[in-house]
């Protein structure tokens, strides 16, 4: 049971890591392509009085950049925690399986050991 409980907290380590490393990953790969689709736009576009001032273009990106990457962490963590509750509802049950057995086989010890013996 114990070797159950290790595993299952260090997998669930594991999990966590991976999400965390995953999301920095698309993190900087959104960044990556936004400066490479920003750069052409800047040497073609001619500044307009209609356009906003580009200090507010680069914070509404940061900021739907921003809201993207916590909706994805949002889902990632939301199927990382359905997956956890299911792993430790396995864990549980076998280690409630394994006390029902132990206890079933102390059980049949005693009885058997509480019968008289035939002579």
């Amino acid at each position: 049971m114990a070797h159950s409980i290790g595993f299952y907290a260090a997998r669930t380590y594991l999990g966590i890591q991976n999400i965390t490393h995953t999301t920095r990953q698309e993190a900087d790969r959104l960044d990556q392509l936004k400066t490479k689709q920003i750069e052409p736009l800047e040497l073609s576009a001619q500044p307009s009085e209609q356009e906003p001032a580009p200090e507010e273009e680069e914070h509404q990106s940061r900021t739907s950049k921003a809201e993207a990457m916590i909706d994805d962490l949002a889902q990632r963590l939301s199927s990382f925690t359905a997956m956890a509750k299911l792993n430790f509802q396995r864990t549980t049950a076998r280690a409630r399986e394994d006390t029902e057995d132990l206890w079933a086989e102390a059980q049949s010890i005693r009885h058997h050991r509480n019968q008289p013996t035939p002579q």
